[in-house]
């Protein structure tokens, strides 16, 4: 509706112009050899969570509602306090109220994430299966089935039912929709539960030391070994 469009225009300019002064305090403190103070990092989206769902509680149970609860679940997540605890209750009431609109598609990763949205698992649970029960959307219902099964995927035992009865269910929903990033996930999930799980033969790892000796895993083999993983960007 109007509102929004001018909600988000406005935000737009707000960003733009934030962005300019940024860069122009970021080549001041290059200039004099100083730190940006932290302050000067924060987003200027802030302070537009709440005004975003104050509309959508004005238009509360409605289509009406979904693309100011969208907004606020799309960029007030990476926020902390008040902003953030906007962005979940934004997600809950999407993956309820809503759960039905197409528009839930966009919410992606989201979607996969129920346990971290609700604090009662029981009702992460219900929002969850009411997506794949209710949402005409395929991707939805692939995101809400990983949710389901991710504590199996992640947890159960490799050899027992649960976890090859998840991975299989799992597969099956991949096959039918076309949702790389979801794919990526389920299979890096897999791999490391199928190679580096308690009691498995690690991967034999090669490489170099600080003297550019090349070593193997393998060559430490009945040994006690801590091996540390870092990595420099």
């Amino acid at each position: 509706d109007e509102e929004f469009e001018a909600l988000v225009a406005e935000v737009d300019a707000a960003v733009a112009a934030w962005t300019l002064q940024l860069e122009a305090a970021r080549e001041r403190a290059r200039a004099a050899d100083e730190r940006l103070p932290t302050a000067a990092w924060s987003s200027p989206k802030k302070p537009y969570v709440l005004t975003f769902m104050r509309a959508a509680k004005r238009r509360a149970g409605t289509d009406a509602a979904i693309p100011y609860l969208r907004w606020v679940a799309q960029n007030a997540l990476p926020m902390v306090g008040a902003e953030r605890a906007a962005a979940k209750g934004a997600v809950r009431i999407l993956v309820t109220t809503h759960r039905q609109s197409p528009e839930l598609a966009s919410l992606g990763w989201m979607l996969g994430r129920m346990d971290y949205f609700f604090e009662d698992p029981a009702e992460a649970s219900v929002a969850g299966r009411g997506l794949e029960q209710d949402s005409p959307v395929p991707e939805v219902r692939a995101w809400a089935t990983f949710s389901r099964l991710s504590r199996a995927l992640n947890e159960a035992s490799v050899d027992s039912a649960e976890y090859l009865q998840a991975k299989d269910q799992l597969a099956k929903v991949l096959s039918s929709v076309e949702l790389p990033d979801l794919a990526a996930e389920v299979a890096n999930r897999v791999a490391l539960r199928e190679s580096f799980s308690l009691g498995m033969e690690a991967p034999d790892i090669q490489g170099y030391d600080l003297d550019g000796t090349a070593f193997a895993l393998s060559d430490y083999r009945g040994k006690i070994l801590f091996i540390d993983f870092w990595g420099d960007w």
